[in-house]
């Protein structure tokens, strides 16, 4: 075999081989995947705050609020608060009597005419790149890549974990075997003395007890 074949081979037979494998894996993938979720977030939130923010697309709302309460007049419709989102598209949709002009050329044309030129610009530099960027991504999709993203975190957790509490079993093992160890050797290297026992007297400690 290979050197990649022995590799293999010899790494297959350690325990939760694929666990840790799959470990390493969400480990050296997981900067990557979470700078592409950052950017994603970031350009919602960018083309989120700039349709907040403009004072030229407040206009343009208010304007399509009061042409529609115009047009739904005595029905239910005629006297609304606000705009919803989803009914945005039916002002391009929706014509007048020639058959031609939209509601929302009408609005556009009827704001023109009231100065409001500036505004439209504001709408159109502010608004029109960062949602046309935002447009493109999918929040459905975001959220599956941070729900992997976490379960690759927790699988990175859990084996950490089990690998600190067997490295922590290990030292225990080799703690206690040396001190079984040198209790043994402490044990065969002592040697009890009966109580009757008393300590000789060499000659030079007599010849110091003399002088003295």
């Amino acid at each position: 075999l290979g050197l990649a074949e022995r590799f293999v081979l010899a790494t297959s037979r350690a325990p939760d081989y694929m666990t840790h494998l799959n470990a390493a894996t969400e480990l050296r993938s997981f900067g990557a995947r979470a700078d592409a979720i950052n950017q994603a977030a970031e350009s919602i939130s960018l083309a989120a705050t700039a349709i907040v923010s403009s004072q030229g697309l407040a206009l343009c709302l208010q304007r399509i609020l009061a042409v529609g309460n115009v047009m739904n007049a005595g029905t239910r419709r005629g006297e609304a608060q606000g705009v919803r989102l989803g009914s945005l598209l039916t002002i391009i949709k929706t014509k007048g009597r020639d058959r031609k002009t939209t509601v929302l050329d009408y609005v556009i044309n009827g704001l023109l005419k009231r100065g409001h030129s500036e505004a439209l610009d504001e709408v159109a530099s502010s608004i029109i790149e960062p949602v046309a960027t935002a447009a493109k991504l999918s929040v459905a999709e975001i959220e599956r890549d941070m729900a992997a993203l976490e379960r690759g975190l927790s699988l990175v957790i859990k084996v950490e974990e089990a690998q600190r509490e067997i490295t922590q079993k290990t030292l225990f093992a080799v703690g206690k075997a040396e001190g079984d160890a040198m209790a043994r050797h402490d044990a065969r290297s002592f040697v009890f003395l009966p109580a009757s026992y008393r300590r000789p007297e060499f000659p030079c400690s007599t010849a110091r007890s003399a002088a003295l």
